[in-house]
């Protein structure tokens, strides 16, 4: 039983944080991407005894990684959704015409002769 309601709180959070959670993973592979990247990019500059270049790769290597973070925050904390209404858009729209006297009379009428048809 216990197994059961701790699936069901997981999935509920899943569920209700799918967005952010997506949004995590995406940044989270291309770090994965950039360091498989980098180790292989040092693998070269070993065999090619170009080691002098290797501070730059180090700090392209961090800078690209601290850019993901820095935009996965963005990402997380400052993308709303938009709001479906706003209560300015539904005060500006005009207010429902009501009927005059005239007019309801005239559909009490047609209701009425509608009726007295059948």
């Amino acid at each position: 039983m216990f197994r059961q309601i701790k699936s069901a709180i997981i999935w509920a959070y899943i569920y209700k944080f799918r967005k952010s959670l997506a949004k995590v993973l995406i940044v989270l592979f291309f770090i994965g991407v950039m360091l498989f990247l980098y180790e292989d990019v040092v693998e070269y500059l070993k065999i090619t005894n170009r080691l002098d270049l290797l501070p730059f790769v180090i700090a392209m290597k961090w800078i690209l990684i601290f850019g993901a973070i820095v935009y996965g925050v963005y990402l997380f904390l400052w993308t709303k959704e938009a709001p479906k209404e706003s209560k300015e858009s539904q005060k500006s729209s005009p207010p429902p015409k009501k009927p005059t006297k005239k007019e309801i009379s005239r559909l009490a009428e047609e209701i009425i002769k509608k009726k007295s048809l059948r």
